[in-house]
């Protein structure tokens, strides 16, 4: 069983701890915007991304379609997250070249084909920052910043357009998150043109590393404490969701990114759980990198 570049469905860094002391006290509402995590229309819980639902305009305001430039046309090729007017994040292996040039993302985006209509703003990006130590064998720190060119406007957006919060704790997530993108809705399948959300159970990691060590699928390594498993039978992520986010919506119906989708054994298999890249354990690389 192949792995694939994981959706847009359904955010590489270089890890360190931070020698000095003022980047460590950096707060994590320092790397977001002051009202993130809010949308136009409340999160809820949909059936599934791998045959699942469509998200409604504006739900997912910091979702953004990260595009790759292929001759002359910009296409997309993952999912992504904006944090702030200048920032995004998205996994490492969505990158393929180390030249920002090649790169765009498409904000207040619903539907692909509608990269023109008046909601949806673009984005050149000026930097890209690839975790060091990111590994494209385990996928271990699969995670990467983007800068863009001009600042992000949030303000202006009429709420199609907002950063998501970042977890206060570094504990392990747990029932149900929700990932979103534009993705396969099978595996092999097509990208779906609209936006579609599912809701995924969240798999303890002992348990997880069971279930993949049972049959050693190829490219499915030891799940590391850096990582979040997700999913199940049929509800899932899939090709094109890389990058994208897992998410998390509390009862004030603030959402938090969780998780990034970085790769896994098919699309919704029996047995076999998508697996994330763990947001919170990155905050001191972060803070490094945009401060």
């Amino acid at each position: 069983m192949s792995v694939f570049k994981r959706l847009p469905y359904g955010l590489a860094i270089i890890f360190f701890l931070c020698k000095d002391i003022s980047c460590k006290s950096i707060p994590l509402n320092a790397l977001t915007v002051q009202n993130c995590g809010k949308s136009l229309i409340p999160v809820s819980s949909p059936d599934r991304i791998v045959g699942g639902d469509y998200a409604g305009r504006g739900q997912y305001p910091w979702m953004v379609s990260l595009r790759e430039r292929s001759n002359l046309v910009f296409e997309h090729v993952c999912g992504a997250s904006i944090l702030n007017k200048d920032w995004i994040v998205t996994a490492a292996h969505c990158l393929d070249y180390s030249s920002p040039r090649r790169y765009e993302i498409l904000a207040g985006l619903h539907k692909l084909s509608e990269e023109f209509t008046p909601t949806v703003k673009r984005y050149k990006i000026s930097k890209i920052i690839i975790h060091e130590d990111y590994d494209d064998d385990t996928f271990e720190n699969d995670l990467a910043l983007l800068k863009t060119t001009k600042p992000i406007d949030i303000a202006g957006s009429k709420g199609f357009i907002n950063g998501v919060c970042l977890p206060q704790n570094k504990s392990d997530p747990t029932g149900y998150g929700t990932v979103i993108g534009w993705g396969h809705t099978k595996e092999d399948g097509r990208n779906s043109n609209t936006l579609k959300h599912v809701t995924v159970p969240i798999i303890e990691r002992k348990i997880c590393n069971e279930m993949y060590d049972e049959d050693l699928h190829d490219g499915v390594d030891e799940i590391l404490d850096t990582m979040i498993c997700a999913g199940m039978t049929g509800r899932d992520s899939c090709q094109n969701d890389s990058g994208g986010p897992l998410l998390q919506t509390d009862s004030n119906g603030v959402t938090t990114l969780i998780g990034i989708v970085s790769h896994g054994a098919g699309c919704g298999l029996k047995y076999y759980p998508g697996v994330y890249t763990k947001i919170s354990m990155y905050h001191d690389w972060m803070a490094s990198k945009m401060n």
